[in-house]
């Protein structure tokens, strides 16, 4: 039971570490003549996050079992 909420915890605390980390490059660029690019390269980097975030959740979920 520690162990899962152990494993959610390091899970929730990535993604809202990207999360927060892409809203700031957000409000860096947002008054920036390339904005449209900036929101692009934040949907891209979002989108490898939730890759990320998926596949640490998969490694923690295997390394889980192996102990």
């Amino acid at each position: 039971m520690i162990n899962q909420m152990s494993k959610m915890t390091v899970c929730v605390a990535t993604y809202v570490i990207m999360v927060t980390f892409i809203a700031n490059i957000f409000k860096k660029y947002w008054t920036r003549p390339y904005m449209k690019f900036s929101i692009e390269l934040i949907l891209y980097v979002h989108n490898v996050s939730r890759k990320v975030y998926t596949f640490i959740t998969i490694f923690l979920s295997i390394v889980h079992r192996i102990i």
